[in-house]
């Protein structure tokens, strides 16, 4: 997409952040050992959502979840966008709930905003 001058996708900014993830580290970890993407987006199958539903999969859950307990939070989460990428519903419900149960929940929208947010949220300069 970038070759042929379009701005990147959300799983273009994803496969990004995961890149960068690797060349940070926290407590002898690689950043990129630590956090987690959870995958509820894409297009499924009826007979998919249904099943991953049932599996427990909840629809509006951030992108990113960075398990680590800092600044007061039990963790990060954060749904990542692009520029011009809207905030659905079901995700504004999830994250008011998230950050609720005491948690720090964020929306990033560049590969440098979410990897600056990440480095914040864990001390790293």
């Amino acid at each position: 997409r970038a070759a042929l001058g379009l701005a990147p996708q959300e799983d273009d900014i994803q496969m990004q952040v995961f890149e960068e993830c690797h060349y940070i580290r926290y407590n002898g970890y690689r950043v990129s050992e630590i956090i987690r993407h959870i995958p509820n987006g894409g297009h499924r199958s009826d007979s998919e959502g249904a099943k991953f539903k049932k599996m427990g999969v909840i629809a509006g859950t951030p992108d990113w979840l960075l398990p680590v307990p800092k600044q007061g939070y039990g963790s990060l989460y954060i749904e990542q966008k692009t520029k011009s990428g809207r905030v659905r519903p079901e995700q504004i419900v999830q994250m008011k709930l998230l950050e609720a149960m005491g948690n720090k929940v964020l929306v990033c929208r560049t590969v440098a905003e979410t990897i600056k947010e990440i480095k914040d949220y864990l001390g790293i300069k």
